[in-house]
């Protein structure tokens, strides 16, 4: 494998090719050890900002519901499926999960993103009738 092909998998961040490289004995360890930490490192930073981005208190939304409040917004890792069933059509982008994912029931657990329900846990420290003041 050239330079310029390693280049080029770490420019994409083909962590697969990278790896497949690696176990062929194509990219020198020490090289792959060192994107690896670079990798983490921007996951780690992404992974932060996420949570920054994320509302405090037990909702995936910013603000009241209420008609008026020029402050509500949504989560921006919140989303929803509009092919799904309406009980059934929120995603979490965060978790990388969703409503409609058989194995979220499988553990007696029927998420709530499809209300907004927060299931990340992230800034949700917040007592829910302490949020309702805010």
């Amino acid at each position: 494998m050239t330079y310029q092909e390693i280049q080029l998998l770490i420019k994409e961040k083909d962590f697969d090719g990278l790896w497949q490289a690696y176990m062929d004995a194509e990219i020198p360890e020490n090289l792959f050890h060192n994107v690896l930490k670079s990798f983490y490192a921007e996951i780690e930073r992404l992974d932060d900002l996420c949570q920054m981005a994320i509302p405090e208190g037990p909702y995936c939304y910013f603000g009241s519901r209420s008609p008026g409040d020029k402050s509500y917004r949504y989560c921006p890792l919140w989303d929803k499926d509009e092919t799904k069933p309406r009980q059934e059509d929120g995603i979490c982008h965060y978790l990388e999960t969703a409503d409609w994912e058989e194995w979220e029931k499988d553990n007696g657990h029927i998420p709530l993103l499809w209300d907004q329900c927060k299931e990340c846990g992230i800034n949700d420290d917040i007592e829910e009738d302490d949020y309702e003041k805010k």
